[in-house]
């Protein structure tokens, strides 16, 4: 896991905020290593100072030695950067890579935790979210709780009792997901987001265009909470989805709510984030979520962590449990 970094010199391509984050939070394993500076994009920044490393425009990377360097990319822009690169003439993972990538499996490296979507042992997973989560996100795949436990559910389901190739429709798609899936031989995959750039296809999910009893599988997590109509998006989710298929639906549940709660007159983000847990959701799901997915049409049944392992921790799954949801051969609605 890139311990070799420590005969190369090292840049940071990247001084804002992702950057900032990465150096408070690799400290320790930024200072065991020979970091020369840091490059970005910005000319106003060439000459000033990141955590006391000068910051230098790209053409600094022109002058080095290409095997003797490795940058670590810490930006939202990492694929422009990238293509950035290559035209320098680096190649990526062998001269560059996403910094928390690297950066993370050295930090945290060990055998106590094992992340089910990559395969690899560290010390303990990352802390993730707002209010933070501990032991939550893999340090090289960067799956989380809920993606790790959805991964080992599908596994055992994907391809089960099917002579046929299975038609996968993943809503919001998360990479590490993705990838795992699309690996899979007889898995006939599409994803779709509001936004163009995120999936294969641009899609609201309030009114989809394909035909019903299109699918054998849907897995649509922690989406339903940012749209304004989720009943319209959950009946089209049962719609799209075939007689004797399944829906993994997931959202964030306040296990302290019996009745989920709503209201449309809270559309300022510093209130939603209030009242709903985050600046962009437009409600907080209670214990009656499951209630709401049979409303919609779906039988449903709750997979916990429990029917896969005695210890949680060690993978890092959530106590929350999956919505598997069902539509047998005999329901349409």
């Amino acid at each position: 896991m890139h311990e070799y970094l420590s005969d190369r010199d090292i840049f940071i391509f990247g001084a804002g905020s992702l950057s900032k984050r990465l150096v408070d939070q690799f400290h320790d394993v930024l200072d065991s290593l020979n970091l020369i500076g840091v490059v970005d994009n910005h000319p106003a920044l060439a000459g000033t100072l990141f955590f006391q490393k000068k910051v230098y425009t790209p053409e600094i990377l022109q002058q080095q030695q290409k095997d003797r360097v490795y940058i670590l990319v810490a930006s939202s822009f990492y694929e422009e950067i990238c293509d950035q690169l290559r035209k320098l003439g680096f190649e990526e993972g062998r001269h560059f890579d996403d910094a928390i990538r690297v950066l993370a499996p050295i930090k945290y490296r060990g055998d106590r935790v094992f992340c089910v979507c990559c395969g690899n042992t560290f010390d303990r997973f990352m802390p993730f979210g707002d209010p933070v989560r501990l032991n939550a996100q893999c340090p090289f795949c960067l799956s989380l709780e809920r993606q790790r436990l959805i991964w080992t559910y599908l596994k055992s389901n994907l391809n089960r009792n099917s002579d046929r190739p299975v038609k996968l429709l993943h809503v919001a798609p998360e990479p590490a997901l993705t990838r795992l899936i699309t690996e899979r031989k007889g898995i006939e995959y599409l994803s779709i987001d509001i936004d163009s750039k995120k999936a294969m296809m641009a899609m609201d999910l309030t009114d989809l265009s394909f035909d019903d009893d299109s699918y054998d599988i849907i897995i649509c997590s922690h989406v339903l909470e940012h749209i304004d109509d989720d009943r319209k998006a959950l009946q089209e989710l049962y719609r799209v989805l075939k007689a004797g298929g399944y829906a993994i639906l997931q959202v964030p549940i306040d296990k302290n709510r019996a009745v989920t709660y709503e209201n449309r007159e809270i559309t300022a983000p510093e209130e939603r984030k209030k009242h709903f847990g985050q600046a962009d959701h437009v409600r907080q799901y209670g214990l009656d979520f499951g209630e709401r997915l049979e409303q919609a049409g779906f039988t449903v049944k709750i997979v916990t962590a429990s029917e896969f392992t005695d210890n949680p921790e060690r993978y890092g799954f959530n106590e929350d449990g999956l919505y598997v949801c069902y539509k047998k051969a005999n329901e349409r609605k």
